[in-house]
C-alpha cells in the first residue's frame, strides 16, 4: 500500500521492511497499474498558479484579438488618388485603393470603405487572392456606413443632347464608342 510522508510531501512505498521512494517516472496511479506521467513540482500551490497563469494568458490573447488594430482606407468621388486614403483625405479610385491595400495586406486586417456615388471603372478591376489578405488579416471592400455606392463597368459619356421630334432627344456619340 502507498502512503504519503507528510514532512517531505513525497509518495513512498513499503519495500521489504524498509521504505523505498520510486522515481517520478515509475510511479503508478491508484486506479490503474499503468504508468502515469507525474510532475511533483506542479503539485499543490504551483499547479494552481500554473492554471491561473494559463487562464490569464488566454484572457489577454482574447482581449487583444477583440480589440485588434485594423487599417481603414476610404474612397470617395470627391477624393484624390494623391491622398493617403484616410476619412479626411479619401482616395478617388478603386484602382488606387487596391494599390494601397497591396502594401498593407497580410500584416493587419484592412477595411476599404466606399462613399456614395457611382464609381466608373476606366480599366478592368481584377481581384486576385492577394487582394483577400489572410485568415488572420482579411481585406474587405464595403460601403461606408449609410452610403450606397455603385461600381459600374460602363463609361460616363458627356453628350450634347438636342431635341429631335415628339419629345425625343438625340446626341452624337463619339466614334470610339460602340453602341449596342
Amino acid at each position: 500500500m502507498r502512503r504519503t510522508d507528510i514532512r517531505r510531501r513525497r509518495k513512498v512505498w513499503p519495500c521489504e521492511n524498509a521504505l523505498a521512494t520510486a522515481p517520478w517516472w515509475d510511479r503508478t496511479t491508484d486506479t490503474a497499474s499503468r504508468r502515469a506521467f507525474h510532475l511533483p513540482v506542479l503539485e499543490g500551490f504551483f499547479m494552481r498558479m500554473f492554471d491561473r497563469l494559463v487562464w490569464a494568458a488566454c484572457l489577454v490573447c482574447a482581449a487583444l484579438a477583440a480589440t485588434g488594430e485594423s487599417a481603414e482606407v476610404y474612397v470617395s468621388l470627391h477624393g484624390s488618388d494623391a491622398n493617403p486614403g484616410t476619412a479626411e483625405q479619401p482616395l478617388r479610385t478603386l484602382g488606387r485603393a487596391q494599390q494601397v491595400v497591396h502594401k498593407i495586406a497580410g500584416r493587419e486586417p484592412v477595411h476599404v470603405f466606399l462613399d456614395d456615388g457611382t464609381y466608373f471603372l476606366d480599366n478592368t478591376l481584377v481581384f486576385t487572392p492577394a487582394d483577400s489578405g489572410t485568415r488572420e488579416a482579411p481585406v474587405t471592400f464595403a460601403a461606408k456606413p449609410g452610403a450606397k455606392p455603385v461600381v459600374s463597368g460602363g463609361r460616363l459619356l458627356k453628350l450634347d443632347w438636342r431635341p429631335y421630334e415628339n419629345g425625343i432627344l438625340q446626341a452624337r456619340v463619339p466614334d470610339h464608342v460602340t453602341v449596342i
